[in-house]
């Protein structure tokens, strides 16, 4: 199960401290920590939806420690075509994935497949620079708080359908 409730109290927090420090250092610290920790939230959580499903599905447990070293553990971002379908397709397999995606509610599936681009864009920007003297442009919490909320309910959408999919 997903939940959001930890990482939603923490870009709250993020935002706070942001708004309380704009135009200082430590709101671009702030902007850049709430993407990270979205994006960290975000693999854990596709990580998890397809450990939940080889739970509930799998018994051996060569198969479920397969999926945790094979599937998850290389699995090393969040995009939705180039590693969390993977993941769903190796998981479920090809007829699996098909019969999962076309039940998908197509504003939600666009809208989080939107956001998890642009938060990729944002924390690889973030992960491969260091904030120098210069002015810098980061999101602020309450854009990577919208791009979550996208994402939240994206995610929460496909594990509803995994649960109800008949492979």
């Amino acid at each position: 199960m997903i939940s959001k409730t930890h990482i939603q109290k923490t870009v709250t927090q993020l935002a706070k401290l942001h708004q309380e420090n704009i135009g200082d250092r430590k709101g671009l610290y702030f902007a850049k920590l709430a993407i990270l920790e979205v994006c960290g939230w975000i693999e854990e959580s596709m990580d998890n939806i397809v450990l939940l499903y080889a739970n509930r599905h799998l018994s051996d447990v060569q198969n479920t420690n397969y999926t945790r070293t094979e599937i998850i553990k290389r699995t090393t971002s969040f995009e939705y075509d180039r590693h969390f379908r993977l993941m769903l397709m190796r998981i479920l397999g090809i007829i699996g994935l098909e019969k999962l995606e076309m039940r998908f509610d197509t504003t939600k599936f666009t809208n989080m497949r939107s956001s998890l681009s642009l938060l990729k864009q944002s924390r690889d920007q973030q992960a491969h620079t260091h904030i120098k003297g210069t002015t810098m442009v980061i999101d602020a919490p309450s854009v990577t708080e919208r791009h979550f909320q996208n994402v939240y309910i994206g995610l929460k959408h496909i594990e509803s359908l995994i649960r109800k999919v008949k492979i």
